[in-house]
């Protein structure tokens, strides 16, 4: 992009110096006027969305063949890479699972915990469930007691963390309103600290009902709302 920009791409406010004496315009790529961040951005998004029509198609399919039609965004930013063991309690047999998570669910319902590192940990805490053996044809009798456990396996550069406070029952639905608290910086991951940019709060009695409110931090200690 950075290139693209010196060469003209998104307009002369941005392009580098054309060299005197050359012919088709040569530019020196290492010269040229800054801009400001956010106007640049604009400029190569109407750019972007200029030649979407044309170079769309044909840039999805090179991204499908050089990433396998990941989102790299996602994937190397975003996500939780989530571990699943189940042990089972007959036979000791043991399957572990992995899924991609963009954001990491904890459900509130039926939990004590009151601040987020309580339930962090009683998320990730051993479960007993009756289910059958997670290994086919082990012989165990069916309905039987798996111990599963949820691992954090890979932890993202951005951690998007949801608190499930919304709960169906039947033709009733509610929510949890009771208050947690969240930290401003979380200390308790193996892979370093994460500091909060912000928060989505939903203000209601139930999942459809009420509206949202966004803080987002400023900078210098502040947040915004």
């Amino acid at each position: 992009v950075a290139v693209l920009a010196r060469e003209g791409w998104f307009g002369e406010e941005f392009a580098a110096r054309k060299l005197c004496g050359t012919s088709g315009g040569v530019r020196d790529l290492s010269t040229g006027l800054q801009c400001d961040a956010s106007h640049f951005l604009l400029a190569f998004l109407s750019k972007f969305a200029s030649v979407e029509g044309t170079l769309g198609p044909y840039l999805r399919v090179e991204f499908a063949n050089h990433f396998d039609g990941r989102s790299l965004l996602i994937d190397e930013v975003f996500t939780c890479l989530l571990r699943t063991r189940d042990r089972c309690s007959c036979c000791g047999s043991v399957v572990d699972s992995l899924v991609r998570k963009p954001v990491l669910s904890l459900d509130v319902k039926n939990v004590e915990a009151r601040t987020l590192k309580e339930l962090w940990t009683s998320f990730f805490m051993e479960r007993r469930v009756v289910c059958d053996c997670p290994v086919a044809g082990s012989g165990c009798s069916r309905g039987g007691v798996v111990h599963r456990q949820i691992f954090l396996e890979k932890e993202p550069i951005m951690l998007f963390i949801k608190l499930k406070r919304g709960w169906h029952d039947g033709f009733r639905m509610g929510k949890d309103t009771r208050p947690f608290q969240f930290p401003c910086r979380l200390d308790f991951l193996r892979s370093g600290s994460y500091e909060l940019r912000g928060v989505i709060r939903h203000a209601g009695d139930t999942p459809e009902d009420g509206h949202y409110v966004a803080t987002c931090y400023l900078g210098r200690g502040k947040y915004g709302t």
